[in-house]
């Protein structure tokens, strides 16, 4: 088989259950299962497979289409903000949105020229957050938390990956349980948000392979805001920054949990024009 004929594959298989794949979706599912870049793909159609990437491919094939699993969760490879990162079934996929929560934090460092800015990072699952925004701001040093004790070990796993052990501490805690600094400058979360309505609604691809503990925030998707938003002034500066992502159509309920502790409420769209992550200081 050709590298022509696995694409035209891809393509087929997709439509036998109903889903659509774009040429770029196309490349970048081969690219994993034959290990080559995008533009050896595209620039060798020619290319044979060996029989056991073709054998990997009906493989992978079967997995995403039949079994509705994402990518990542097949290959172990997940990428956010121009890292890899590993992922597994115990945490979420990174998504392109939390990129914007990565963004706006480092937004925020550079115009405070915070040099060594400290951070508790809330529901870190697979450290996506914490790591990103080291890679940009090797200063900073940050405390990643997570409940799941399976989640920390992939945070673990991706933080001992890029050498940042020294800088990112990831400990055990549901949110700020076992937090003993009160000195932070910022925190940052991305908690579960999805309401008991929209869990019986959610792509299989979520439903299925991303644990429930990272998605479901409560019969109407708040609990953890209301958590955070209780709490957070505590364990900050003077000032201190808090930044959460919020999920669709949320960020007018979740500003309503916003009380007089806080100030300079700001909301900042994604790509697609959701009011997606949520920024307070704190007066105390």
């Amino acid at each position: 088989m050709k590298i022509r004929n696995a694409l035209e594959i891809i393509g087929s298989t997709a439509a036998k259950h109903g889903e659509e794949v774009d040429s770029r979706e196309k490349v970048i599912i081969l690219s994993e299962v034959i290990n080559r870049s995008f533009s050896q793909i595209i620039s060798d159609k020619e290319q044979e497979l060996s029989e056991a990437q073709t054998i990997k491919l009906k493989s992978v094939l079967q997995e995403l289409f039949e079994r509705s699993k994402p990518l990542e969760k097949i290959t172990g490879r997940a990428f956010f903000y121009g890292l890899e990162l590993f992922v597994d079934e115990n945490v979420l996929s990174p998504r392109p949105e939390t990129e914007i929560l990565v963004e706006k934090v480092l937004e925020y460092i550079d115009k405070k020229k915070l040099s060594e800015p400290k951070v508790l990072d809330l529901g870190t699952g697979s450290g996506c957050i914490s790591i990103a925004i080291v890679n940009r701001c090797p200063g900073a040093r940050i405390t990643a938390v997570d409940v799941s004790e399976a989640a920390l070990d992939v945070a673990i796993r991706n933080v001992g990956a890029y050498s940042m052990t020294d800088r990112i501490d990831v400990i055990r805690s549901d949110l700020f349980e076992k937090i003993k600094d009160h000195d932070y400058d910022i925190i940052v979360s991305n908690p579960p948000y999805i309401s008991e309505d929209e869990l019986k609604d959610l792509d299989p691809r979520v439903l299925w392979h991303d644990p429930r503990c990272a998605l479901y925030g409560g019969k109407d998707g708040l609990d953890f805001y209301r958590r955070i938003f209780d709490t957070a002034y505590l364990y900050l500066k003077r000032g201190g920054a808090v930044f959460v992502e919020a999920g669709a159509n949320q960020a007018d309920k979740i500003k309503g949990l916003i009380d007089e502790r806080y100030i300079d409420v700001e909301v900042f769209p994604d790509h697609g024009y959701n009011e997606r992550v949520i920024f307070v200081r704190t007066q105390h």
